[in-house]
């Protein structure tokens, strides 16, 4: 009786290690096997950069740290992967409603996001695109979760002098006539509390964002001019060419900060790029109209990918992507977030990770 008894414990572990390896098995890139028609055909302009709210997004992120993780549309939790490194959501800040899937999945270092929805309606169609499911490192504004071991939030005047190197490998697949853009997205504060705040960033502060890859889209606000920024591009050093676009706050508008973006010329659908982010800071101080700009604080960096238009019902995309940042010996103090509403500064280097 008692050999029974052993024999169907352990058919039960077995059937549930294999249901665990089964969850958590390395996942494969991607691909679109189907096509979603549009509606549209026209080359739509964003009106207004991908912000979230703090009324759909949660300020208490789910603790995740097996090495895979998923999460799939309409859960919009910001989720903590690769011990605190990072966290993840699937941020559709204007999307009102829709049917079809979404999931963002990471696994071993790799980030993985496809996309498939129809009957898309938006919350506030002046605020142009649906979504942005994303990734970041730092504190990100809307009293958000932030994450460990980060160099943020760094003050503009050091960050000039620094080195800190960005690095991101991407590809990605994308039915015709669907309107994206993948791109990196910085926030510029006036103070690093400003982070706590559920009303966001305001006047005096500033939002870079770093277009890699886009199609059937521009940013807000007018081209304002043309930079040659260095990065390494597929493994050769570049003098790469990025057109300036800015967006000015106006009373009563949508956003209440400046706006900068830089899109680069080159709109490699796949490739690996690395730049100093000081020479993106660099040229935003060329082109900001913020006064005290070297006494602003960089909060964080993030990426992702903002999609729709009002016009466009059906986006059906995906991407995937792997991002590290190399802080190359930086040692400022940052924020840590202990609880809800708790900010304290403290040393990088007494952080328990």
């Amino acid at each position: 009786m008692n050999k029974v008894i052993y024999v169907a414990i352990a058919v039960v572990i077995a059937v549930v290690a294999a249901v665990v390896l089964f969850t958590f098995r390395p996942p494969t890139a991607p691909p679109i096997t189907t096509s979603t028609a549009q509606t549209s055909s026209a080359t739509a302009a964003s009106s207004q950069p991908a912000q979230p709210t703090a009324s759909n997004t949660s300020s208490q992120p789910i603790i995740a740290m097996p090495e895979c993780v998923e999460l799939t549309y309409p859960d919009q939790t910001p989720t903590y992967v690769d011990n605190f490194r990072y966290v993840m959501q699937i941020n559709m800040w204007n999307l009102k409603s829709a049917n079809g899937t979404a999931t963002l999945r990471y696994c071993n270092g790799t980030f993985y996001y496809r996309q498939e929805l129809r009957d898309i309606v938006e919350k506030s169609p002046s605020a142009w695109v649906a979504g942005w499911p994303e990734i970041w490192i730092g504190y990100k504004p809307w009293n958000q979760p932030s994450t460990v071991g980060s160099p943020f939030p760094i003050q503009i005047s050091n960050l000039l002098n620094s080195t800190m190197e960005v690095s991101v490998n991407y590809s990605v697949d994308i039915a015709p006539g669907n309107p994206l853009d993948l791109a990196f997205d910085i926030w510029v504060l006036k103070s690093p509390q400003e982070v706590a705040s559920t009303s966001g960033p305001g006047p005096g502060d500033q939002e870079i964002m770093i277009w890699l890859y886009h199609q059937d889209t521009i940013p807000a606000g007018s081209q304002i001019g043309e930079v040659q920024i260095p990065i390494a591009l597929n493994g050769t050093s570049v003098n790469a060419t990025f057109s300036v676009w800015r967006y000015e706050p106006a009373p009563g508008g949508f956003i209440q900060w400046e706006y900068i973006a830089f899109v680069l010329a080159d709109n490699p659908k796949s490739a690996s790029i690395r730049f100093n982010l000081a020479d993106f800071v660099r040229a935003a101080a060329k082109f900001t109209q913020i006064s005290n700009y070297k006494d602003l604080w960089m909060v964080d960096l993030e990426i992702g990918s903002e999609f729709g238009n009002p016009y466009v019902t059906n986006e059906t995309y995906s991407w995937i992507l792997q991002l590290s940042i190399n802080k190359n010996n930086i040692t400022n103090k940052i924020l840590f977030l202990e609880g809800s509403n708790k900010y304290h500064l403290f040393d990088i280097s007494r952080r328990k990770t």
